[in-house]
């Protein structure tokens, strides 16, 4: 299951997440009606391994962290 989360800025909340220690691609191919978005990919990651990976990523989106590293 891949989700599709619209953003302020792509390439900086995957920078974040990436120090944070996840690892997210750029949605940019698959959104159509926004731009840009982060395309996070579930399918394969444990059930326990969830709730580790929204925390970040909720807050890191909430934080409006829009600066590169």
């Amino acid at each position: 299951m891949n989700l599709l989360i619209p953003v302020d800025d792509g390439a900086a909340i995957n920078s974040h997440l990436l120090v944070a220690g996840w690892s997210v691609k750029s949605g940019a191919p698959f959104c159509l009606e926004f731009s840009p978005c982060l395309r996070i990919s579930v399918s394969q990651m444990p059930f326990e391994d969830l709730e580790k990976f929204a925390g970040p990523v909720a807050e890191i989106i909430g934080s409006g962290r829009n600066s590169r590293y």
